[in-house]
């Protein structure tokens, strides 16, 4: 069995925080090795044992419900109900599942704008919200309080989502290096959906007008519908320009 990325940075996770991370180390082909023994590669599933058997409860490692989740969900992994101790337990999550999951998804296609969510992130997103759902359900709140909490939480990701799902992102430029204007946005491909894992970058463009984002145009010293058009961007990309001709 191979670890999933998720799944090794959680591991990863309880190694530093518990201190194990002395012997326990996760190499770039998600392979674990035992430091001890000379970097030594063990089984998958003999080093997820003994990582286990070093464990106290998860408030020890501050692992969000997402990362419990992750966590108790490795194939061939004996959950521990110990590990809960300090934590209030939400309902199972499968069954938050099958009362939650299309209500989740009309939400965040209506409200949102969010039509898709069947790809990596797209899903990670509706599965974090599902479970924020059990656990706020759980800690006593109504099923109404309980949705809205969970979508308060992750209001970001939902904005970053729903960009992301139109086939764009904001990316925002920190130096000159990468050609850009330093502290401009402006939009870049998203490649996590099928069809756009080998498109032209110019492609961003086009699906971020469609989405009804405004580009900078007829500005000196600056391409036409690369930057967005905000109060912020102008005022960052005008500042650069007179930087520059001084």
């Amino acid at each position: 069995m191979k670890l999933t990325d998720e799944q090794c940075a959680v591991l990863e996770k309880i190694a530093s925080k518990s201190q194990m991370d002395c012997w326990f180390y996760i190499d770039g082909d998600n392979q674990i090795r035992d430091l001890e023994e000379g970097e030594k590669v063990i089984d998958t599933m003999e080093g997820v044992r003994l990582l286990q058997e070093g464990m106290s409860c998860y408030a020890d490692y501050d692992l969000t419900y997402r990362e419990i989740y992750i966590f108790e969900h490795i194939p061939g992994l004996n959950v521990q109900p110990e590990h809960w101790e300090g934590l209030e337990k939400p309902m199972d999550y499968f069954d938050a599942e099958k009362l939650y999951s299309d209500k989740v998804r009309c939400i965040l296609k209506n409200t949102y704008g969010i039509d898709n969510l069947d790809f990596e992130e797209g899903d990670a997103l509706r599965v974090d919200i599902i479970l924020d759902i059990a656990f706020f359900l759980s800690s006593g709140k109504s099923e109404q309080e309980s949705i809205e909490a969970a979508l308060s939480e992750h209001k970001d990701e939902i904005h970053y989502i729903r960009m992301a799902s139109h086939g764009y992102v904001i990316a925002h430029s920190i130096d000159a290096q990468s050609g850009n204007i330093p502290n401009a946005d402006f939009v870049s491909l998203y490649r996590g959906l099928v069809g756009t894992e080998f498109a032209d970058e110019d492609l961003a463009v086009q699906l971020a007008k469609a989405d009804g984002v405004k580009f900078i145009e007829g500005m000196n010293g600056v391409p036409d519908n690369y930057y967005i058009d905000t109060p912020q961007n102008r005022n960052a990309i005008l500042k650069h320009l007179q930087a520059d001709n001084h």
